[in-house]
């Protein structure tokens, strides 16, 4: 639990601010002056005065587009519409006041490039729309941290991970920090996952689907104290949240081996018929949200369901039957004894130590094992291919609830559950199944909830 300070405090996580100064056309401050900002696509309003030196602020609102109304007796209401609150932001809108009655108004324009003055840190925000409308192969929104100055994908994140195919969500390195360095906000919450990152998962807890996002920034140089956790960036997200309005999303990605390219190499000649490797991916779910009580209790639920199915083409070096007979393209002494097999002839199973012939014996339980060697050498290399199966089966889902009890009180809660299962096959069948993570399970269950609560016009309690 804090106490924020609005003169004194930053942006709060996953909220922004404003803050701004009322005055007249002379420059002349104005004192007790009311300003209320309402969120466009719930119609909450908040409402707080000026001090004695025309000073408002407005700390913990959510991520979306505001309208300020400034009113005073003796004044027209100015009014400034359209302003964009970014999440951890705090932007500054300085109005002026008009004298005119308060059945006249003055619209402002002409601010709808807002630059933020009141915090040196640099960060980047990634709209909603960005989110949802640029290209995501894996559907993952932390792959927008691309478009970010200084910001690449870790190394070891550009490789194909052997559970399910995805690279490791989320793993960039910032101004040439490590990846495992980087803090992951959601909602406040820290969303941190080293462990499973480790498997080739990701390095969030909770990976919201991208329709599913207000709202991130990436902050990358000079953070402000509230984000001191680690040296890399701090990605720092806000869930989508319901509105007056019911809005919803039903999407369904699928890539399938009918569909697929044959691929660059694909032989044009051979007696064995080509066959492309297996790769089926449906990633499909919903979005849907709006209003219980409308101005008051508001909904965002969201569901995504993954199902992979891949057989890649796996070329290993194994023993020819041959070699597993006692059949060798070279002269080999028997260091105990001291004889001599001649190059082509068989080495009699006597001499062979029983766990010679263990290893063996499994070997030729191995279906497809070529007889010899190349026709050069006599060697084996890269004499065995297979198509394994890698499949993925994960289903993760969010449900959101914001309620604003009067305009100095609000709540919110998220409640985020995800379970995935993957299943690596050996790539070797047993009892010699090579390297293989075999089966893997994962889940993740989160909770958040939030309270705020205005005292008068300069004093919130955030919890």
């Amino acid at each position: 639990m804090c106490f924020a300070f609005p003169g004194l405090s930053l942006a709060q996580y996953d909220n922004g601010s404003v803050v701004g100064t009322i005055h007249d056309a002379t420059g002349a401050p104005i004192a007790g002056a009311n300003v209320t900002i309402i969120n466009t696509a719930t119609s909450i309003a908040t409402q707080v005065k000026t001090n004695g030196d025309g000073d408002y602020s407005v700390p913990q609102l959510r991520v979306g587009v505001y309208k300020i109304t400034a009113s005073s007796t003796g004044f027209a209401d100015t009014i400034a519409d359209n302003i964009t609150i970014s999440v951890g932001g705090r932007q500054r809108i300085d109005l002026t006041m008009k004298v005119g009655t308060t059945e006249t108004s003055v619209e402002v324009s002409g601010i709808a490039l807002q630059v933020e003055t009141e915090s040196s840190q640099r960060d980047q925000t990634v709209t909603q729309y960005q989110s949802a409308a640029l290209p995501l192969v894996t559907r993952n929104y932390a792959d927008l941290m691309g478009l970010v100055t200084g910001v690449r994908q870790a190394p070891s994140a550009a490789t194909t991970s052997s559970i399910n195919s995805l690279v490791r969500a989320g793993a960039y390195n910032v101004n040439g920090q490590r990846s495992m360095f980087n803090n992951f906000l959601l909602d406040g919450l820290d969303n941190n996952a080293y462990g499973e990152s480790n498997q080739g998962f990701d390095n969030q807890i909770v990976a919201v689907p991208p329709d599913s996002v207000a709202q991130f920034s990436v902050v990358t140089n000079n953070q402000s104290a509230e984000y001191g956790r680690s040296s890399g960036a701090t990605i720092n997200v806000a869930t989508a949240s319901g509105s007056n309005a019911f809005h919803g999303v039903v999407y369904e990605f699928l890539r399938n081996t009918v569909l697929n390219a044959a691929g660059f190499f694909k032989p044009t000649q051979g007696s064995v018929a080509f066959k492309k490797p297996t790769f089926n991916r449906n990633q499909y779910g919903f979005t849907f949200g709006g209003p219980i009580l409308k101005d008051k209790l508001f909904f965002f639920l969201d569901y995504e369901g993954f199902r992979q199915t891949l057989k890649p083409l796996t070329v290993l070096t194994l023993p020819t039957l041959n070699q597993l007979n006692g059949v060798l393209t070279q002269p080999v002494r028997d260091p105990r004894t001291g004889t001599i097999y001649r190059a082509g002839s068989t080495i009699p199973t006597a001499a062979w130590s029983p766990l010679s012939l263990t290893v063996v014996n499994a070997f030729k339980q191995i279906p497809g094992l070529p007889q010899a060697g190349a026709a050069t050498t006599g060697l084996a290399s890269n004499d065995y291919a297979a198509q394994v199966p890698f499949t993925d089966k994960s289903d993760k889902g969010d449900l959101r609830l914001d309620y604003q009890q009067s305009p100095a009180t609000s709540y919110f809660l998220r409640i985020s559950d995800r379970k995935e299962n993957a299943v690596n096959y050996p790539s070797i069948p047993l009892p010699l199944d090579g390297q293989t993570n075999g089966k893997i399970r994962v889940l993740n269950e989160q909770v958040a909830a939030g309270f705020n609560h205005f005292f008068g016009s300069n004093k919130i309690i955030d919890a």
